[in-house]
């Protein structure tokens, strides 16, 4: 709805061209899954021919999810005063039951976890824990390979996201130390890596077509926060499960991760990885039906 109500106000058939449809397929993607969505849509669509689009909707996206990770870290706090009881009542029910104490902590402020993310390695633990992630890998690249030279294209990444959630359920794989070590580092470097393409000078030097496509995902975005935490409110869902919720959808499974430690949530780190995995599983398909479908019918 968001990228629908963006893309009418922006007018993107006259100010876009006709490449709009494939934009917000684009966009559509990714804030259901992640770049990886981002980027299936706009191969298939041969966006990349238009350098200026191109680059302009990956300064843009950087931007925008930037500027949403901090205000999903923000509302969860300023709304917390306006938020029903009902709602603080059942978070701190499911808090009790996991030992957490979150509405304190929104209150009081983010815990560190500096504790959590703290573990005794041996170098066999970091071996095995190296060997399994990077042995899954080249097996979904073999993977998606050979399962095109059938006709099924399928995203090595939702091949690598399927084994990941098998190899969870295996204790003795849940039981290496080390993992958990290897993917902070890996969240901390993906943020940084946000952070340094938020390139505003880029955006700049795009002239009227970045302001359009700065102006196209602002309302996308705006409309999803709206009805994101419009549902919450109005359901008495927990602020912070609306943000986390929120930032699964923008910024993917790691900056929700993110997010949720930021908040002292770690109860909603598992649920927003798991989100952010459904997201990135379904953001290809729903990204090609908005570009192909959607957008012609209501904007053609």
């Amino acid at each position: 709805l968001g990228i629908v109500i963006g893309m009418a106000v922006v007018r993107g058939p006259e100010t876009i061209g006709p490449l709009y449809n494939a934009l917000g397929g684009m966009f559509a993607g990714t804030y259901t899954g992640g770049s990886v969505n981002f980027n299936a849509v706009a191969l298939s669509y041969e966006v990349m021919t238009d350098g200026p689009l191109f680059a302009g909707a990956v300064a843009v996206d950087n931007i925008v999810t930037t500027v949403w990770i901090m205000a999903t870290l923000a509302l969860p706090r300023l709304l917390l005063p306006i938020w029903t009881r009902t709602s603080a009542s059942s978070t701190e029910s499911a808090a009790a039951s996991s030992g957490d104490e979150p509405s304190l902590e929104l209150t009081a402020g983010p815990l560190l976890g500096i504790e959590d993310d703290t573990e005794t390695l041996h170098p066999l633990d970091l071996g095995l824990a190296l060997a399994l992630g990077l042995g899954s890998l080249w097996v979904s690249n073999w993977a998606s390979s050979a399962l095109a030279t059938t006709g099924l294209n399928v995203p090595s990444i939702l091949i690598l996201t399927a084994l990941a959630l098998v190899f969870a359920q295996i204790p003795a794989v849940s039981r290496l130390r080390g993992p958990r070590v290897l993917g902070m580092v890996a969240v901390y470097l993906f943020l940084a890596v946000v952070g340094a393409y938020c390139d505003v000078a880029a955006l700049k030097g795009l002239g009227s077509l970045g302001l359009t496509l700065l102006a196209f995902t602002s309302v996308a975005v705006a409309v999803h926060g709206l009805i994101v935490f419009g549902a919450a409110r109005l359901f008495k869902v927990d602020v912070a499960i609306a943000a986390v919720t929120s930032q699964a959808n923008v910024g993917g499974g790691t900056s929700a991760l993110a997010l949720a430690r930021s908040l002292g949530r770690d109860d909603l780190v598992l649920p927003a990885v798991l989100v952010g995995s459904l997201g990135t599983a379904l953001g290809t398909f729903l990204g090609f039906w908005t570009a192909g479908v959607l957008l012609p019918w209501l904007l053609g």
